[in-house]
């Protein structure tokens, strides 16, 4: 078992607390690099998430970002009246829409791609060069825990890679 400091009361000892003020720096960087965009992280993440996975639905969407329905459902709504994204007739199942990004919705991803790498720059930049696949590695076993109870999206997270595969290039990559 973990041993935690006996003053239970300092914040820079709880998990919780540090995820949530680096979660919190996190959303500055984004707005500040990517704002003149007029996207916000979740919006972003619902494009990414269509870009990786074309023809989803709205349920496998939320599952792959960690967003319950009435949210990804209010960006999706936002993202298809501005145009960025499209909904057709799922050939599967008729009670399902087949989500698609438009060519508009994938200009504006492509516009960001320098921006994001610079969002990710700097938020690892209080770490040193070798920390940050470890940081990144450990953080996403947090994120993905494996045999855990179900997690507000985890069921369709991606799960962290081990080094060599490179199947998945959306995951964090494990140390053996």
């Amino acid at each position: 078992m973990i041993q935690f400091p006996d003053d239970l009361h300092n914040l820079s000892h709880r998990p919780g607390f540090l995820l949530r003020k680096a979660h919190q720096v996190a959303v500055a960087i984004f707005g500040e690099e990517i704002g003149k965009l007029s996207l916000t992280p979740p919006q972003h993440n619902v494009l990414s998430a269509l870009m990786a996975n074309p023809g989803c639905h709205q349920t496998e969407v939320g599952r792959i970002v960690g967003y319950d329905r009435a949210t990804v459902g209010a960006v999706l709504a936002g993202l298809e009246s501005k145009g960025f994204i499209e909904r057709t007739d799922s050939d599967k199942d008729r009670r399902l829409k087949t989500l698609l990004l438009t060519k508009k919705g994938k200009s504006l991803l492509e516009a960001s791609n320098a921006a994001l790498d610079q969002i990710n720059q700097r938020i690892l930049e209080p770490l040193a060069e070798h920390e940050r696949p470890m940081f990144l590695a450990l953080l996403a076993r947090v994120a993905y825990p494996a045999g855990a109870p179900a997690r507000p999206g985890l069921d369709a997270a991606p799960a962290p890679r081990r080094p060599g595969n490179r199947n998945d290039s959306n995951t964090a990559t494990l140390p053996d």
